[in-house]
């Protein structure tokens, strides 16, 4: 029977943390359906993704991992792509009540609220301390690397929930073994790979490091029969469920050439964490914002914004530091390591403190030589370990700590923490930008192509398609193959508008080359070029027009946020 007690003191937990997440994402809440909470345009391939998995499953009964709707004719891989399988099922019935904005900011608060959950359901079991894992649960979940991928607009490193769940059962599989606790370990690992094959690779190496610890401190914790029979479980029936997907995806690295998916030491060191980033707060903070954002404009640190802040926070680090001074338990010396490591990780390949390389090398070369390492982007993004790590430290120290006023202490601590990761008003981002066109060419019923000639982050535009719901020549894919670009790069007039125009290589065609381009947008019915007249530089735009009139082709339609022109 269910010890409704217990059950109600789960349901104050997650309504807590639910109240949180509305207060610290405000004025979300109320802009569910007006716009996608992120200050970046790489929130836009998510909502491309639940658009494209409905489209191919429901309408098209086609695979979700390939598509000709992008790229098109030649269609384009999306093996590699943030996908995030089950969030895109998920938002296949949902899509037929809710716009697509409203099911992606639900998806980030699910992701703040079960982040927060599953940390406070593993540092209780550790700590069995209620208040400080509630704490623990803040302390991972409300993060500042949380806001910065939400600001960034990346749901799939956001999404975090799952990790804290893994690590509980792996745990408990180990400690306490038994078939149920092997395979909800199983479960969640399966939906970390899907979810993220970066994360996956963070908690491949997060267990790999539990299993070692245990073996040199308490070797009787994982070498009796009990617990290797059940870790053998796990890792069986694990191998067992993912072989097609690896046999697929492995085939996929190895055999297809792709335009960006081997990343270079030079990019993950550009990439990487400075040693003083972990103590600076980002511009966007509340509190603290005023007194950094000189740092944050003057582009200190290596790498773009989003990939720099690991900022842990003032008050983590207090207690982090107290915790390395005083407790010597030894389940949590095993946090510390695991603490110090993924930090370690996160510098990557050399020590950079405040832009400037020192030349010391880190134990992140080592890892870039094996496989699939080289097609992450940044080490920095290690920090989603660092803080989970840290969030079960806080809740060892927290739960152990030996002081008058106790409850006061912890209230504070938790208020510290919270003070320090706030950043309202959150910016919503709409689609103001959109031209009507989009929906003139949604009501048609006709199947025909269209290229968009973007101004920026082709991200953005990946939107455009779930309006318009037509074929585009072009596209955003986080990584995909070198051939979905083979027609754009090889036919005449297309080649033009979108490789050499934007690089300033303008010159007068030949007149077989008018006519071989002209045949191939009729024959794969392509019927609009759009320019773009939003955040152009004006040079491209002038170059874009005085082409267009060459090429002497009518203008369709004109608002302040496009040009249309029809082709055929």
């Amino acid at each position: 029977m269910f010890d409704l007690k217990k059950l109600k003191e789960e349901w104050i937990v997650l309504v807590s943390f639910l109240l949180l997440t509305i207060i610290l994402t405000f004025p979300l809440i109320f802009n569910l359906s007006g716009g996608v909470a992120t200050a970046s345009g790489d929130v836009w391939q998510f909502v491309w993704n639940f658009w494209w998995f409905k489209k191919a499953l429901v309408e098209l009964n086609t695979n979700p991992f390939y598509t000709d709707y992008i790229y098109y004719p030649t269609g384009t891989s999306l093996l590699f792509n943030l996908n995030m399988p089950l969030h895109s099922l998920l938002s296949i019935p949902l899509q037929y009540f809710f716009n697509l904005f409203f099911i992606y900011n639900i998806f980030v608060i699910f992701s703040f609220v079960l982040s927060a959950y599953g940390t406070y359901l593993l540092a209780k079991y550790l700590t069995k301390n209620k208040i400080a894992s509630f704490i623990g649960g803040i302390v991972f979940a409300f993060s500042p690397f949380m806001f910065v991928r939400l600001f960034a607009g990346h749901l799939y490193l956001m999404e975090t929930g799952f990790m804290p769940f893994f690590i509980l059962f792996f745990i408990k599989t180990v400690k306490e073994p038994k078939k149920i606790n092997a395979l909800l370990a199983v479960l969640f690992l399966v939906l970390i790979l899907i979810n993220s094959l970066t994360h996956f690779t963070f908690i491949a190496i997060f267990t790999g490091l539990y299993l070692v610890y245990y073996l040199i401190v308490s070797k009787k914790t994982i070498l009796n029969k009990k617990t290797l029979n059940h870790i053998s479980l796990f890792f069986s029936l694990f191998f067992v469920l993912t072989l097609p997907y690896f046999f697929v995806l492995g085939n996929e690295y190895l055999n297809v050439e792709y335009k960006d998916l081997h990343r270079s030491i030079d990019e993950s060191e550009f990439y990487s964490a400075d040693l003083a980033a972990f103590f600076t707060p980002i511009s966007k903070s509340l509190i603290f914002g005023s007194f950094t954002s000189h740092i944050w404009e003057e582009n200190v640190f290596t790498g773009n914004w989003n990939e720099s802040s690991v900022f842990i926070g003032y008050t983590v680090l207090v207690i982090i530091i107290f915790s390395f001074l005083n407790n010597k338990n030894k389940d949590l010396n095993f946090w510390k390591i695991s603490f110090v490591f993924f930090l370690l990780l996160s510098l990557g390949p050399f020590l950079y403190i405040m832009g400037r390389d020192t030349g010391v090398p880190l134990p992140y070369t080592i890892l870039f030589k094996m496989p699939l390492f080289d097609v992450s982007r940044g080490p920095s993004r290690f920090i989603a370990m660092v803080m989970l790590s840290a969030s079960v430290v806080c809740s060892y120290f927290l739960a152990g700590a030996k002081i008058k006023f106790k409850k006061i202490f912890l209230m504070l601590a938790a208020g510290f923490v919270i003070m320090e990761n706030l950043y309202v008003p959150i910016n919503i981002s709409g689609n103001w930008w959109v031209s009507p066109f989009y929906y003139r060419m949604g009501e048609e019923k006709e199947d025909y192509a269209y290229l968009n000639l973007f101004p920026h982050h082709i991200a953005d535009y990946s939107y455009l398609q779930t309006i318009s719901g037509k074929r585009e020549l072009m596209g955003f894919v986080s990584r995909h193959p070198s051939y979905a670009e083979n027609f754009t790069s090889s036919t005449p007039i297309i080649k033009q508008l979108v490789y050499d125009i934007p690089q300033g290589r303008y010159f007068e065609m030949e007149e077989r080359n008018l006519k071989t381009g002209f045949d191939k947008l009729k024959q794969y019915n392509i019927r609009y070029v759009i320019i773009h007249k939003i955040n152009i530089k004006p040079e491209i735009f002038e170059r874009y027009i005085g082409f267009m009139k060459e090429l002497n082709i009518s203008k369709e339609y004109e608002d302040n946020k496009a040009i249309v022109y029809r082709v055929i």
